[in-house]
């Protein structure tokens, strides 16, 4: 079968060994090398000549299925987060798979909850391809066979401690990876405007500034969702920013943690009267929405975090479906215990 969709595979450098191992093992289970986007290949990365930033977002643009390989490393850079932030945006199909020490656990308070394999057990790697079979005919329209498919598999098994290894050994290497700090004192920009329905954010001080802008366009009548497990450090303006948009009719639920910074949060602002607030016992990345209007979900990193500023009806209207359904788990009384 025959498709015009694209696999992008989304690795952070120090991981290339693994990433290739991914690659080759898609080729050899029947993924033609068209149907790859692998940066770190001459076959089926970035052709000579080409900008790299306007080439990945056609790339992305292009994709069926983003599979991102999660490790450590791949959470402290912005660009991995770009890609997996921009793959949302445009509502691509994402599967990430985890790398060891990694857990799954771990990941889900990074970026969020999500289906997503993991390079552990053997259980687990045979779950992770069955999936990743499923995904190639949903997503992409490539049907595999299953006799390659099965020795590519095999092959995969084999060499993945190896792998993993020479990986792990590459990462204690840049075991001082680069500070966001560094990013932002470089000429590339703290906010990158993707399309006028994209945005994506570098840095604290500009998400928390888009925030408020955020709440200051939302007209009267309109629901404010929120979705944070700590929400007391952001600064006054922000706070301002909610005072101004309640003054206007505009109505809020905030979802959050009923640990100590959640139950100071909801202090805080108990006074406003179109404010609602629920407590939920869940690890989950940030979220801040206009229903039908906009959305802006961070992800979570180690030294910051990246915000994907969506303006498009359709995300947001999305984004406010899965926080309706956790705001039906979720209960006034912080005192409540919640799985």
């Amino acid at each position: 079968m025959t498709s015009d969709k694209a696999i992008f595979l989304s690795h952070a450098h120090v991981d290339r060994a693994l990433a290739d191992l991914l690659r080759n093992t898609l080729v050899l289970g029947g993924v033609h090398e068209r149907h790859i986007f692998y940066s770190s290949s001459r076959a089926t990365g970035i052709p000579a000549g080409e900008g790299v930033r306007p080439y990945l977002q056609r790339s992305l643009q292009q994709a069926g299925l983003v599979i991102e390989l999660v490790s450590e490393t791949f959470l402290s850079r912005p660009m991995c987060l770009m890609e997996l932030g921009g793959a949302w945006a445009l509502g691509t199909s994402t599967y990430p798979i985890v790398v060891p020490p990694l857990t799954r656990d771990l990941v889900v308070q990074r970026i969020g909850d999500a289906q997503m394999g993991i390079l552990d057990a053997e259980s687990d790697i045979d779950d992770l391809f069955d999936e990743l079979h499923d995904r190639l005919m949903k997503d992409v329209g490539i049907q595999a066979a299953t006799t390659p498919w099965n020795r590519a598999i095999r092959d995969f098994k084999q060499q993945l401690p190896s792998k993993l290894a020479v990986a792990q050994a590459a990462a204690e290497i840049q075991s001082q990876p680069v500070a966001w700090r560094q990013y932002r004192r470089s000429p590339l920009s703290e906010a990158l405007t993707v399309s006028d329905k994209l945005s994506i954010y570098l840095s604290r001080r500009v998400t928390v500034n888009a925030f408020a802008d955020m709440l200051d366009r939302a007209p009267g009548g309109t629901l404010i969702f929120g979705q944070c497990k700590s929400c007391v450090d952001y600064p006054e303006s922000f706070y301002q920013a909610i005072l101004r948009a309640s003054a206007r009719g505009v109505h809020f639920h905030f979802i959050v943690s009923p640990a100590q910074d959640g139950r100071e949060f909801a202090a805080q602002v108990a006074g406003i009267q179109t404010m609602k607030i629920r407590f939920l016992a869940i690890e989950y990345a940030r979220i801040l929405g206009v229903e039908n209007r906009e959305v802006i979900r961070v992800i979570s990193a180690p030294a910051g975090y990246v915000g994907i500023h969506m303006k498009d009806s359709a995300a947001a209207s999305h984004e406010l479906i899965v926080f309706e359904s956790e705001w039906r788990r979720s209960s006034p009384d912080h005192t409540a215990s919640h799985d």
